[in-house]
């Protein structure tokens, strides 16, 4: 069996998170991504999402004030503020 790719873990991961994805999709993509970025050796950034940022997100989504969205999530104040000023949150992809 060949050693699955990040190709092939990607459309696992699409699959199992949204099952109704026309296979004919699937296979358009896996075949854009292979045509783009086969062959070269690229760096997948981590994106650790502590899940104080998740429960702020979730609280400022609620549309609650900044200050009980932080204290909800348990985060201090300044750290809430510097999480904010990010270029690059968690939801971004």
């Amino acid at each position: 069996m060949a050693k699955e790719d990040i190709v092939d873990a990607f459309m696992r991961c699409l699959l199992e998170e949204a099952p109704e994805t026309p296979a004919v999709a699937v296979r358009a993509i896996a075949k854009r991504l292979r045509t783009e970025w086969g062959g070269r050796e690229v760096y997948v950034l981590k994106r650790a999402v502590d899940a104080r940022v998740e429960r702020l997100g979730t609280a400022l989504a609620g549309a609650e004030s900044l200050g009980h969205a932080m204290k909800a999530a348990g985060l201090p104040r300044r750290t809430g503020h510097r999480l904010l000023k990010r270029k690059t949150l968690a939801t971004d992809w």
